[in-house]
């Protein structure tokens, strides 16, 4: 699956669970050195054709370190960069590193729409 097809309602192109790893945000002392490193910064991320409401992330709900700690807890060697508000992240090839990339837009867009579902519960509660 695309990241285009992935705009579909409902697909979803998972196949497995996620893996879980804990540590700190810096980069990981084993990273895999055979792999290709790649780079990436918050605007590279952030796709406003997959959010919901423009404006409704905030950028303490979605950041590096929490790009950081999503991608680890689904089983990419990620690591805060030192030199910008960016992340790095390693991967075999170029298109794995953008499908990496897409999951970090889907991961900000399910932040807006959690942000959005909360927003209309608290409208009907009215």
């Amino acid at each position: 699956m695309t990241p285009h097809e992935f705009d579909a309602p409902s697909s979803s192109p998972r196949h497995g669970e996620a893996v879980a790893e804990q540590g700190s945000s810096a980069r990981p002392p084993c990273a895999a050195t055979s792999r290709k490193q790649f780079h990436a910064t918050m605007a590279d991320v952030t796709d406003e054709g997959h959010q919901n409401t423009p404006g409704m992330v905030r950028s303490e709900d979605f950041n590096p370190y929490v790009i950081v700690q999503f991608l680890r807890d689904n089983g990419i060697d990620a690591w805060l960069a030192e030199s910008d508000d960016g992340f790095g992240y390693a991967c075999d090839d170029p298109e794995r590193a953008s499908n990496v990339l897409f999951a970090c837009v889907c991961l900000r867009a399910s932040i807006s729409y959690a942000r959005e579902a909360a927003y209309w519960c608290a409208e009907a509660k009215r």
